[in-house]
């Protein structure tokens, strides 16, 4: 019986840490490639779960920060194009 309380209090404490806990980012998001943005800050949903910021080293080298998926954010550094930066601090995202 003690292990079931055990348990009912390490699950509510998962769920409780997971439900609140939001994850603040830098957000730039040019209109057009190559065009400035004016930087804001995005509370991201729960599927978003880190920070990037990405430069292109092609034209029109664009630039961007915003909420992504880690996953997905990863995915973006194997590319040589791309400076890709991926981290899960509040405001992290910075060049």
């Amino acid at each position: 019986e003690m292990k079931m309380v055990i348990l009912a209090v390490a699950l509510a404490l998962v769920l409780a840490s997971g439900g609140s806990v939001s994850l603040d980012c830098l957000r730039c998001v040019p209109a057009k490639a190559g065009a400035d943005c004016e930087v804001t800050v995005e509370t991201c949903p729960p599927e978003k779960d880190g920070c990037a910021a990405a430069k292109f080293f092609r034209a029109p080298f664009g630039h961007f920060q915003r909420c992504m998926d880690m996953s997905g954010c990863k995915q973006f550094q194997t590319n040589a194009n791309i400076n890709m930066k991926c981290c899960d601090t509040d405001k992290c995202n910075t060049f």
